[in-house]
């Protein structure tokens, strides 16, 4: 047999290993190795002892099928037990087998003792590799110093010497002095140009710019090298070993022989004789005191004063405004949303004049509400879009998606956000985010039908509450519905409506008019009032009698149901001049419900029903007022707003003659002011200024939480208020008599004296006094003559006699 030589510079393939003597190359499938339990070898365990008596259950079991099957004679031959079984993985025989076996003793002890030595040099060199690591993390960051060397200079000598400042003069000394009353005062720093400060009194000359001033300074070679700072730190923290603990307890329990004999037993019954006092004074004392009260809530709720200005700070909590809907506008309505947290609504509004708007009547305005979220504090959440500007707007309280609102125009919009659901699916796909999804309006009212100014005031009616067609009775229906509304507007008129609407069978089309409206008069004088805002009851479901604001300063109280066989009513009971200007809010006390506030011009008075006249008049602010409230947990706290952005709290159980709370929200006027639905724990109020920005404001503790008894006080304060307009009005009625007594005893002292210098008088002076008649009588007569009133030819009657010579010529 002659060998086949490889061709020059190639070299021959190693051949294949042979088995050692007992060693069988066998391929077994991934089910023979479940089947004995070997699936588990691989790179990591190579070396596994299988029981003799297994492999053979398996070849018994599936005969010829088996894997070891071709080896069935040597593995009953083989001479020890368990037989030794290792993993092929890189075929070291060329037989595409992935296992050996091994069935003689003496090559298994052989290999067993080869992979002892393998696994202990493995776990040695580990060991090693660890150790190295450690002592190289020891090691880092260790630096060897060099050893230093002694100075040798290079010649910088001169460098160093021209960087140093070398004065050229003496120094200058100042003396600075203070007067000591004059330490520690407060000021304020800003920055002004220097020809603002200029005053030729105090300085002088004035400053001025000098072009040929240049400064010399010598060039620096300078350098800077940045080190980051090192801490070298430890810490030493001891690792205490977790253990593994068990309880195991069984409960006890009593015969029910032993437990009767026990609870009739003389001693039970001394026990319950004892504890009874005691249980029933405990059970007292529960009834007594709020045993679920949270006394650190309360704790140190005296420890500052009403007045205190750290304590009284209202703190901004976040801010809304929109470049394209509201920047530069004014607020004019604000809505916290019902049944959402942290949603508001607003309204913005044009700041135009009536020219302006009369000048723009013939192109096509739009107008938007805001809703904005606190998790979005740049782009509103949707938008409700109008034609015309909002002046108000209310959230149905039953049905939040219904929303109704008044227009510049005088027409009421309806809209319904059940559509949002519907555009939100639409641009689940739509790549834009920044979209604010848009609500159309759904139902507009016919212009001829509705107001004939801007809408200044909407309210919902409560549940259950309707007002019939055409006498205006209150009608209650008994469910929970709310389908009914409330508007006013300037043209004095005071018009209730239905969105529950239906087509015209006539027109083909939804014609929306108000279900009953009224027109307020002015009392003693013609003509309509200017209403702008309205305050209704609630006492006894809802009052006939309302509350109402007008544009000159009054405040009208009226009725609006129409009295039965009368064309023409008088809907209006009584006008009251308030202020001098635009009454600009009207609202009741939350806590007492026959006690108004109004709010107009520079001043804010509080009403009690049944009396002509405020029970308290402020003193006039140094800025107009434009707005107010009171607060909705503390019942003797005001809130005014003024047009020059800022915000007074007046607490009347701290003061009543000045604020006791004045904060600056805006650099513009305060339009709008609406509380968040009471809080326990937080109190936010929403404040709309004359830019179209929405600033949340939080309430301090003092200003949220009520004093002790704080109701009880107010009342009172209101009783001596009360008592003391009766007083003055009781003075008034005295002063009036004293007055008309005064001037019947002046008028009697007058003719009186008239009569004395009648007879005192002498010929020569009654003569004088004639001819002085005379003269004015011939100059009236020709005066006459020459206007055409007279003429010539009339008799001239003569001047006007004396009264005494009257007497003696009739003599």
């Amino acid at each position: 047999m002659v060998e086949e030589e490889s061709p020059a510079g190639e070299e021959a393939p190693p051949a294949p290993m042979v088995p050692e003597p007992g060693v069988e190359s066998i391929f077994l499938t991934g089910t023979t190795q479940k089947l004995v339990g070997i699936d588990d070898m691989g790179k990591d365990l190579r070396v596994k002892m299988i029981d003799k008596e297994t492999l053979t259950h398996d070849i018994q079991f599936r005969g010829a099928i088996s894997d070891f099957h071709p080896i069935k004679t040597k593995l009953t031959k083989c001479d020890y037990d368990p037989i030794l079984v290792r993993y092929n993985e890189e075929d070291i025989y060329g037989d595409q087998n992935n296992f050996e076996i091994v069935l003689l003793k003496a090559t298994a002890d052989k290999w067993m003792a080869a992979e002892e030595d393998a696994a202990r040099l493995a776990a040695e060199a580990e060991a090693a590799a660890l150790a190295a690591a450690e002592e190289a993390k020891a090691n880092k960051g260790r630096k060897k110093r060099k050893p230093s060397a002694p100075w040798v200079s290079q010649g910088s000598e001169v460098e160093i010497e021209e960087c140093k400042a070398h004065p050229t003069r003496e120094t200058l000394v100042i003396s600075i002095s203070r007067k000591r009353r004059e330490f520690g005062l407060s000021f304020k720093l800003g920055d002004k140009d220097a020809q603002e400060l200029w005053n030729s009194s105090q300085m002088e000359c004035r400053p001025y710019r000098d072009s040929n001033f240049e400064l010399k300074r010598i060039e620096h070679d300078m350098g800077t090298q940045a080190i980051p700072a090192k801490v070298d730190m430890s810490v030493q923290a001891t690792n205490r070993l977790s253990t593994t603990g068990a309880t195991q307890y069984e409960s006890l329990y009593m015969e029910e022989a032993e437990a009767e004999i026990k609870v009739n037993s003389k001693r039970m019954h001394e026990f319950l004789g004892t504890l009874t006092t005691r249980y029933e004074t405990a059970l007292q004392q529960n009834e007594v005191m709020d045993i679920f009260e949270d006394e650190y809530a309360s704790l140190a709720e005296e420890d500052s004063a009403p007045g205190e200005k750290n304590a009284n700070l209202i703190a901004p909590y976040q801010s809304f405004t929109d470049l394209v809907y509201s920047k530069g506008k004014r607020v004019s309505a604000i809505v916290w949303v019902p049944k959402k947290k942290g949603v508001v609504a607003v309204a913005c509004t044009e700041p135009k004049s009536f020219d302006e708007r009369l000048d723009n009547a013939g192109r096509v305005q739009n107008s938007a509400v805001l809703i904005w979220n606190f998790s979005d504090p740049i782009h509103p959440q949707y938008v409700l879009e109008a034609p015309f500007d909002v002046f108000s707007f209310q959230y149905n309280p039953k049905r939040p998606e219904i929303v109704c609102g008044g227009l510049y125009n005088g027409q009421i919009i309806f809209w319904n956000t059940n559509a949002l659901e519907k555009m939100k699916k639409k641009k689940d796909g739509d790549d834009n985010e920044s979209a604010v999804p848009k609500v159309k309006y759904a139902l507009l009212s016919a212009v001829e039908n509705s107001h004939t100014g801007p809408v200044t005031d909407l309210m919902w009616l409560p549940e259950g509450i309707e007002v019939s067609k055409f006498t205006g009775n209150i009608n209650k229906t008994g469910t929970q519905d709310c389908n009914m509304f409330v508007t006013m507007a300037r043209d004095g008129k005071l018009m209730f409506w239905d969105i529950r609407v239906k087509k015209d069978p006539k027109k083909g089309e939804i014609v929306w008019v108000p279900t009953y409206s009224i027109t307020l008069n002015r009392v003693e004088v013609a003509g309509d009032l200017s209403a702008v805002k309205f305050a209704f009851s609630f006492e006894n479901g809802f009052s006939n009698m309302f509350w109402a604001t007008s544009m000159d300063g009054e405040v009208v109280y009226a009725d609006f149901i129409k009295p039965p066989d009368v064309d023409h009513p008088e809907f209006t009971k009584a006008v009251y001049n308030a202020h001098f200007g635009d009454t600009a809010s009207i609202q009741r006390s939350p806590f007492f419900k026959d006690i108004l506030l109004t709010v107009g011009d520079w001043t804010f008075n509080i009403w009690k029903e049944g009396h002509s006249m405020p029970i308290f008049n402020s003193a006039c602010a140094d800025n107009p007022m434009s707005t107010g409230c009171w607060s909705p947990t503390r019942p003797g706290l005001i809130y005014i707003a003024l047009i020059d952005g800022r915000l007074e709290g007046w607490d009347f159980l701290d003061r009543s003659h000045e604020p006791s709370v004045v904060s600056t929200i805006t650099s513009s006027s305060i339009r709008s002011l609406q509380f968040w639905p009471t809080n326990q724990h937080q109190q936010l109020l929403a404040v709309g200024d004359g830019q179209g920005v929405v600033h949340i404001m939080e309430m301090p503790r003092n200003l949220r939480r009520a004093v002790p008894n704080e109701k009880e006080t107010m009342a009172k304060f209101f009783d001596r208020e009360v008592q003391r307009c009766d007083y003055a009005k009781q003075r008034q009625v005295v002063q009036a008599d004293e007055k008309k007594l005064k001037e019947a005893a002046a008028i009697a002292a007058k003719v009186e004296e008239a009569a004395k210098d009648a007879k005192g008088k002498r010929p020569e002076e009654d003569k004088w006094d004639a001819k002085a008649e005379q003269e004015y009588h011939d100059l009236e007569r020709a005066f006459k003559i020459q206007l055409g009133i007279i003429s010539e030819d009339d008799p001239d009657e003569g001047p006007l006699q004396p009264p005494g010579k009257r007497g003696k010529d009739h003599q």
